[in-house]
Order: structure tokens, then sequence, then C-alpha cells
């Protein structure tokens, strides 16, 4: 396996920037001395961290979150890369959310809607019906601004235990009630919530998002209104398009 990262770090084509152990970013000293062997790491003039060789930054990615305070950021030189893709539109991409504006107590209606006190539903400002053509009706807008797992993992789990429910995690779907391929809000708490796998649910909801983005990017239904028939009730607009 170091071989192979070796072989992968040396075509240049992406390097791996260590932060400075004052920002708590760097690995931890156990990790250099596990592989001090084939590392060395020295401390600059500047009181900054360095190394002679990328590989310590690589076994960071790969050991991820059982070596809490590891962690690197990765650029490249290849057009068009996205750093921030796949990490919301909005929001710091390591920020965890702030739910201290939500009820201390949610309630799932009718076994597939969310509490409208606690997820009332959240659009994003950055996506308008002048520029839905640029934006959501381009293919994989959603993969783009979609936020990653170290995000939504932890606040799956927050929001299950805030709607009171106890079930196993892979029973929900941490969802986006106003969809991201509508223009929701991609990390707004406001947006998000556990919604149970039952019939109608997760799937139903899911042949409504496409077929309400369709008529959006077709110029067939305004984008306000696609979005306001999920922060209403999706079940009732599922049932009036014909359950697509």
């Amino acid at each position: 396996m170091i071989d192979f990262l070796l072989a992968l770090l040396r075509d240049r084509r992406a390097f791996v920037r260590l932060a400075a152990p004052e920002q708590g970013l760097a690995c931890p000293a156990n990790l250099v001395e596990t592989f001090g062997n084939r590392l060395r790491v020295v401390r600059s003039n500047r009181g900054k961290m360095r190394t002679d060789h990328v590989l310590v930054a690589a076994v960071c990615l790969l050991l991820g979150a059982s070596l809490a305070g590891c962690t690197a950021t990765v650029t490249t030189d290849q057009p068009g890369f996205d750093p921030s893709a796949g990490s919301g539109s909005t929001g710091a991409p390591n920020q965890p959310a702030d739910l201290s504006g939500l009820p201390a107590s949610c309630h799932v209606r009718d076994n597939a809607l969310p509490d409208p006190a606690c997820t009332p539903g959240a659009t994003d400002p950055a996506v308008t019906q002048a520029n839905i053509g640029s934006t959501i009706c381009v293919a994989g807008y959603t993969t783009r601004v979609r936020p990653p797992v170290s995000y939504t993992t932890p606040l799956k789990r927050t929001l299950m235990a805030r709607y009171c429910e106890t079930g196993p995690a892979a029973g929900y779907e941490l969802d986006h009630l106003v969809p991201l391929e509508i223009g929701g809000a991609p990390r707004s708490v406001s947006n998000l919530w556990p919604e149970p796998n039952g019939h109608p649910g997760s799937t139903e909801k899911d042949h409504l998002e496409n077929y309400l983005h369709t008529r959006v990017c077709a110029g067939r239904l305004p984008l306000a209104d696609a979005q306001r028939m999920f922060e209403t009730n999706w079940l009732q607009s599922w049932e009036q398009v014909g359950r697509p």
C-alpha cells in the first residue's frame, strides 16, 4: 500500500499540504513515530511543520476518523477542480451544524412529513429562477453542492434524537425537505430531517423531486412553486400530480 501511494503521489497531478500544528491540523506525534523510518518531519525556523515527503498526509487521509486531529487539505493543478465540491453552497466545510434555533422536541407527521416547527424547509439564495440554466438544471449540480458525510452523519444522529426516533439509523434518510435539485439549501438544519423509509416515504418523495425538476427545467413550472410544494406538504403534492 505504501509503495502504491508513493507511485500515485509522485506523478505530481496532486499534492497534499499539511497545516501548522498550532492550528490543530497536524498529524499526531505517534503517527509520525510509527512511520519514522519512512518519513522525516522537521520544523522550520518559522515554526511551521514541513515534510520531505507527502506520505504522511496520505496516511492521514486513509486513517481518517480513527486518528482524531489528523486533517489535510488536498489541492490540484487539474483544470476545473473545485475544492468546495460536495461541501454545499453555504457554510464552512468542517463547521458543525448549529441546532440552537430548533425546538427541543420534534415529531414526524403522517409517517412521512417533518415537523414544520423544526423543519420548515429552506431554499438556497444562490439558486434563482434566472439562473436555473447554470445551476440546478446542469448535470452534476447536486453532487457539487451536497454536504459531505462528515457533516451529515453526525447531524443525522442528532436530528433522530431531536425527532425522538429510536430505530436503527439505516431505517431513515437524512433528507432535504426542499430538494437540492429544486434549489434547496444544502446545509441548513431547517431543511434537513430524518425521513423514515416507509411507504409513502423517501422513494415516493424522490419520484416527486425528479418529476418537478424536469418540469422546472423545461420551463413548465416556476421554481418558487415547486419549492413551495415541498415546504407545505410534499405528500399532498405527490397525490395531486398523480403519484409519479
